[in-house]
């Protein structure tokens, strides 16, 4: 009763399998300690998101979730009524880890949807990156490119979703930017089993990438990670160790090279990745070129996963 209540049962399943809370809290009690019936009665992901069968989490500026939001969330829910989407924004102030982004959970029980969603996200950062090309920002533009006519899309993901949109040697990320023009990458380094990832570009190249990286991503729902995955859209009340051996990859790092090439496609990529960041191992700071956080890989990746139960009017404030 405690868990239906608390919303965080197992997903709707493409195929009807997951009833209650099944493998998920199965596997999650096993790393963090257990419960009940194999359930932790602390679970490491937000409660009352919604419950569908897809999920994509991106990354958001203050100004953009101003914009997706609208005067008492006029915008947030025209979009949801013409996408068949829910949306859930982390709570104010709380933003991915070493980052001025907040999350943006979308919601749907059809790929398609989120596709929708992508296209109206899209064009606020279109609107927003040429107010920022006509008034510069101090700090330097956080949706704008380095090549004119290039926007920035940002997302996260988990390591392990990392390893399935590569594919061996970089062969799908490599494929993806050839098919699409896109410049995609992903952070060096994790936190609280995510990394941070963009896709850069003009506005039609960036949505065809989005359109193969979502549709790699949806492939894995049925995935117990997806259950806390698509659960955690504020990290700023998460314990990072849980986190981090929840979504462990079993496989390692991903194979082939770094782009060498990352900062340099990655326009303002440094500072609109908030400054430094850790190192991979923890240690002394790691910089990009203009300052960012410790350097980006050569490839790309997306996240979705299955939600809970009936979004919280907290998280669209």
């Amino acid at each position: 009763k405690r868990q239906a209540a608390e919303g965080w049962l197992a997903p709707a399943s493409k195929k009807g399998r997951a009833k209650g809370t099944g493998k998920v809290g199965g596997k999650a009690a096993g790393k963090s300690g257990g419960g009940r019936g194999g359930i932790p009665w602390d679970p490491p992901w937000d409660l009352g998101v919604p419950q569908t069968i897809n999920a994509f989490k991106v990354l958001v500026t203050d100004t953009l979730c101003a914009a997706l939001l609208g005067s008492q969330g006029s915008v947030k829910d025209q979009i949801q009524q013409e996408t068949g989407t829910k949306l859930v924004f982390s709570n104010r102030g709380d933003y991915f880890p070493q980052t001025s982004y907040r999350v943006l959970g979308v919601y749907a029980d059809d790929e398609t949807s989120i596709l929708a969603a992508f296209d109206h996200i899209m064009r606020r950062i279109v609107e927003l990156g040429e107010e920022e090309r006509k008034a510069p920002p101090l700090a330097g533009p956080e949706l704008l490119g380095k090549e004119y006519g290039e926007y920035v899309f940002r997302f996260c993901v988990t390591r392990r979703m990392c390893t399935q949109i590569i594919g061996t040697a970089g062969s799908v990320i490599k494929k993806i930017r050839q098919d699409t023009g896109a410049k995609v990458f992903i952070e060096n380094d994790t936190f609280c089993g995510h990394r941070s990832a963009r896709v850069i570009g003009g506005s039609d190249n960036i949505l065809n990438a989005l359109c193969q990286i979502n549709e790699l991503v949806q492939r894995e729902c049925e995935d117990p990670d997806f259950v806390p995955f698509a659960g955690v859209v504020n990290f700023g009340d998460k314990d990072e160790q849980h986190l981090d051996e929840l979504f462990a990859d079993p496989g390692g790092p991903p194979p082939g090279k770094g782009g060498k090439d990352a900062g340099k496609d990655s326009g303002k990529g440094g500072k609109s990745f908030g400054g430094k960041a850790l190192g991979k191992n923890g240690g002394k700071p790691a910089e990009g070129k203009n300052g960012g956080g410790g350097g980006a890989l050569g490839w790309s990746s997306a996240a979705a996963a299955a939600g809970m139960a009936g979004a919280t009017g907290q998280r669209h404030a």
